[in-house]
Formats: structure tokens, sequence, C-alpha cells
């Protein structure tokens, strides 16, 4: 799987039956390459039906501190990492379950949430399997 199959993958967790026309513009792909990927994907039973069953090889909780009054911003800007955010209670304001296919596109990822404006520290947890 590379990072088509994995964009591909959380539109479709949002909406199973988003059509191939819409997720081949929102990637910047043909319509035939979506069809033939999602055709894999459901080969290879990571699609199921209209059900997603796909496990990321790497998973990082990030949590985070914002420095922003409001966080609305800051969590609708969060949704281009990751589809569970959460705001949560204690010393940090927003979490997040970033998925990668590496230790490598996970750090990546997390330096990128760190460069957000409203980000003022964060801390990350890399789920073990």
């Amino acid at each position: 799987m590379d990072e088509t199959d994995f964009k591909i993958i959380n539109i479709l967790r949002k909406d199973s039956r988003e059509s191939f026309v819409y997720i081949a513009k929102a990637l910047g792909v043909t319509e035939g390459t979506v069809r033939n990927r999602v055709k894999r994907l459901a080969r290879e039973g990571v699609i199921k039906g209209f059900t997603i069953d796909y496990q990321a090889p790497v998973e990082g909780l990030v949590i985070l501190k914002s420095s922003l009054k409001n966080s609305k911003a800051l969590l609708a800007k969060l949704k281009e990492f990751s589809t569970n955010i959460f705001e949560i209670s204690g010393e940090y304001d927003i979490a997040a379950i970033v998925e990668a296919q590496n230790i490598k596109e996970l750090n990546k990822k997390v330096d990128r949430i760190r460069a957000l404006k409203g980000v003022s520290g964060t801390n990350t947890a890399i789920k073990l399997h």
C-alpha cells in the first residue's frame, strides 16, 4: 500500500459510498486509477463491502496543547492527519490518532502537526501492536 491507497481508504472511511470520480478529483488521479486500486484493496481483503477493515502498520497517539482560545480552526486542520480527533481535559487540549505506513512517515506527519498555527506543544505515543 502507498500514500494514494491510504488517502482512498480515508475518503471511503468518511463515506464508503463516495464516487470514484469524486475521489479521483480529490487526489488528482484518474477515475480508472481509483477503480483499480479499490478493486485491488477489495481483493486483498482491506475493503470488505461497505466496511473498511484496515489497521495501519504504525499508529501514534498525538496529544497537543493549543495556544488558541477557540480550537475549532485547529481541529479542522487536524482532520488532514486523522479521522480520530478528540478534545480532552487536563494538561493537553486535543488528542489525535495518526496512522502511517512506517515510523518515518509518522514523524513527518507529527512535524507537520507541530508546525500548525495554534499548536504550542505535542507529545506522541506509538501504539505497540
